[in-house]
């Protein structure tokens, strides 16, 4: 039997005054409010639903909703809002921005938010908080989005957020986490998006996270991770982003990543990843970053790498073991803009087909064993802004057409065997900022046009006259 209306006036008074001493107990915790933001939080304004960053369901006093994001509130972050039990969304965050309109709370996260059943949207990352992640958060069975990214949070993951059945973001990045990833965390099929990057998390990458076959990003960046890729990855058919940069990562590159056919990155840089580039990456139709640097893969560039890559914008190899000759084929992703396959032992001429990728603004062959010349054809890449070419065997002439690279800003041609005069067209490159030159042949005068370059400088000089010849220094080049 229902409450008559006058009773039900009376529970309704008695819930209103007991949510305002909670709304005021969680003020008092906010110890700095440069803002003024809490103003209307007040004894004297018992209408608590209008009181700012509030929000009360439509036919009663129940509060759902506490937004006080980008605010600059310190203080910590008071156990009484374990209390507010109707709360649906908990937004104590920031933007991440250069405006610093982060808040500045410290201390611990109270366990008690763990009561907070109804919470979907918890996000009370870019403070000062410390401590572990209360496993009681393994008790909000409807929570969706769980932002805790750039605080100084400590201790391991809880395995009790595996819990978390509707859970679709999960961002823990850029604390100071350690121990395993809980292979619980495969039991949240809804998960979107998962990023432990910037951390100290170590042992291997659980097998279990493939039965997340809705994941689109997968970031675990900058942690300890060791062990081999698991081969089940594959499972995540969604995944658009892998990136498991700065990890101790072994063994092989596996094959079957190419299956991935939504990915359109793969960062699998600062590793100690073996063997061969795998050919089947080209087949990778929607990749557009593939950066595999700084490991100790070995072996030749594949021929197939490119036959079926036509988004590939980035392609990063440097710092390898990688070795043969650059592969002529390479000229099938057409819309390559950067390609860095410095630091190797490369061999063989630069393949004059590179020279058909036009969408080129950088690239980095320096520090192989490069022998031949520098073909005219580099006239065709008109986007180009870093070319490096040093520590290599190149020999002949620079040609001429060098001097239609407008765009060019850095051009790094020391220690080959370069000879001959430097032309005068190259004062047509008018974005240059740097060049060396050093530890080549080159004779004759340094062109009377360098002096007028729009960004020359003394510290441009200072480069060029690394030479190791004498030279005719035109007055107008110190000008």
């Amino acid at each position: 039997m229902s409450a008559p209306p006058i009773a039900r006036y009376v529970l309704c008074k008695n819930e209103s005054s007991s949510t305002l001493k909670i709304l005021l107990e969680i003020k008092k915790s906010f110890v700095d409010d440069p803002g003024n933001v809490l103003r209307d939080w007040s004894d004297d304004n018992q209408n608590f639903c209008k009181w700012r960053g509030l929000s009360c369901s439509r036919n009663s006093l129940q509060v759902v909703s506490l937004n006080l994001s980008d605010s600059s509130l310190g203080g910590s972050t008071s156990p009484s809002i374990g209390f507010l039990h109707d709360l649906l969304q908990l937004d104590l965050s920031s933007m991440e921005s250069l405006l610093l309109f982060s808040n500045q709370l410290t201390g611990p996260i109270p366990t008690e938010i763990g009561l907070l059943k109804n919470l979907q949207v918890l996000r009370i990352g870019d403070n000062g908080l410390t401590g572990p992640i209360p496993n009681t958060f393994g008790n909000l069975e409807h929570l969706v989005t769980l932002g805790l990214a750039s605080c100084s949070l400590s201790g391991m993951i809880p395995p009790e957020l595996g819990n978390l059945s509707l859970l679709e973001n999960l961002n823990l990045q850029e604390n100071q986490l350690e121990g395993p990833i809980p292979a619980e965390i495969g039991n949240c099929p809804g998960l979107v998006a998962f990023s432990v990057a910037l951390n100290n998390v170590n042992g291997s990458i659980p097998q279990e996270l493939a039965n997340l076959r809705n994941l689109q990003v997968l970031n675990f960046a900058n942690n300890n991770l060791t062990g081999q890729i698991p081969t089940q990855l594959v499972e995540m058919n969604q995944l658009q982003y892998l990136n498991l940069l700065g990890n101790q990562l072994e063994g092989p590159i596996p094959k079957s990543l190419a299956k991935l056919s939504n990915l359109q990155r793969l960062d699998l840089s600062g590793n100690r990843i073996t063997g061969e580039i795998p050919g089947e990456f080209g087949n990778m139709g929607q990749l557009q970053f593939l950066v595999l640097t700084s490991n100790n893969l070995s072996g030749s560039i594949p021929k197939t790498i490119c036959s079926n890559t036509s988004s590939l914008e980035h392609m990063m190899l440097s710092e390898n073991q990688l070795s043969g000759e650059i592969p002529v084929e390479l000229r099938e992703c057409i819309s390559l803009k950067q390609l860095n396959l410095s630091n190797n032992t490369l061999n063989g001429s630069i393949p004059v087909e590179l020279y058909e990728l036009v969408e080129l603004t950088d690239l980095l062959l320096n520090n192989n064993t490069l022998v031949g010349s520098l073909s005219p054809l580099i006239a065709n890449l008109t986007n180009l802004q870093t070319l490096a070419l040093s520590h290599n065997n190149l020999r002949g002439n620079i040609p001429k057409e060098i001097g239609m690279l407008g765009n060019l800003e850095i051009l790094f041609l020391y220690e080959n065997q370069l000879s001959g005069e430097i032309p005068m067209e190259m004062g047509n490159c008018s974005s240059l900022q740097m060049i060396d030159f050093y530890g080549n042949a080159f004779t004759g005068r340094i062109p009377i046009t360098i002096g007028s370059l729009r960004n020359y400088c003394k510290q441009f000089l200072l480069i060029i006259f690394h030479f190791q010849f004498s030279f005719h220094f035109h007055p107008q080049i110190y000008l």
